[in-house]
């Protein structure tokens, strides 16, 4: 399959763009450019995946899709709006948990539903409240504290602080990266089942290409600049047109899912040799040792 372009793979009005954007951080002889040139267009109830190198921009391009941060160049869209600062319309998940330790589960929810919905009469937002709690699988759990949670849990904790926003965008940064597998098949199995359930946008950034293929109905590689001190940008995009619901053990016996997979790494890899070439990388020289004298210790570095 050949990959598309980012900008041919969306054809109907998007409901998040970004057009020419870049971003730089620092200024002068320490200005660092992370992103140029970045076009993507996302569909309403399109589940997009970001895949890329560690260090190539990823959570910056998280954080503009969310309004926290602004483009130095470029323009960041909403409904084809301008998009000038974070909103209830974007919920996040990033890749630390940042709950507040004192608060039990349920009340770490319970933020984000006040924060929406302070208006409604408290016994709605309670409701409200406690079906997000069990939307996550946590109702059992909802009087603990996180120091009494597993990091899987925490993160179902965070995802539900999320959803309790009824955002029509939910922008994840690797929110599964330090789970243990099991607990990391699990929780892929949930945010697919919700984001097809509540019709979710969804831009997932993640450095796992199975994972990718898994959720995504797009997959997006953000390519690194080809030697050190250049800018990331995106030039190709992968859709995965694997019905859904799509089950892990079976899609390793799907040949469309092992040619995305080969294709994808494939190219992956190319990325990275150029990366390299561009980048010679040189062992750093080893102190000259004098040999071991046995009973005498370790060998002795010659000054």
């Amino acid at each position: 399959m050949t990959p598309q372009l980012p900008e041919e793979a969306t054809k109907a009005a998007p409901l998040l763009e970004l057009r020419g954007v870049a971003k730089h951080y620092g200024s002068g002889a320490h200005r660092a450019p992370v992103l140029e040139g970045i076009s993507l267009a996302i569909g309403e109830g399109e589940f997009v995946a970001v895949v890329g190198f560690s260090g190539t921009g990823k959570t910056t391009l998280v954080n503009l899709l969310a309004g926290l941060s602004t483009p130095d160049a470029g323009e960041v869209l909403l409904r084809g709006e301008p998009m000038r600062e974070p909103g209830p319309d974007r919920g996040v998940v990033f890749q630390s948990y940042a709950l507040l330790p004192w608060l039990t589960v349920l009340e770490n929810v319970r933020l984000a539903v006040d924060a929406v919905a302070g208006e409604r009469h408290r016994g709605e937002r309670e409701l409200r409240t406690k079906e997000i709690v069990a939307l996550v699988g946590l109702s059992h759990a909802s009087d603990k504290h996180p120091r009494e949670l597993s990091g899987g849990m925490r993160q179902r904790v965070a995802l539900a602080r999320a959803l309790a926003q009824d955002p029509q965008i939910l922008l994840l940064d690797e929110p599964l990266g330090a789970l243990d597998a099991l607990t990391r098949a699990n929780l892929q199995r949930e945010l697919a089942a919700i984001a097809l359930r509540q019709r979710k946008t969804v831009v997932l950034v993640t450095n796992d290409i199975d994972e990718a293929l898994l959720l995504s109905d797009r997959v997006i590689p953000l390519e690194p600049g080809a030697a050190p001190g250049e800018p990331a940008r995106i030039r190709a995009s992968f859709p995965v047109a694997i019905p859904r619901p799509r089950d892990r053990a079976a899609l390793n016996h799907d040949i469309e899912f092992r040619k995305l997979r080969n294709e994808l790494t494939s190219h992956l890899l190319a990325l990275g040799a150029r990366r390299r070439a561009g980048r010679p990388i040189a062992p750093p020289p080893l102190p000259p040792l004098e040999p071991r004298v046995p009973g005498q210790g370790l060998p002795r570095v010659v000054r």
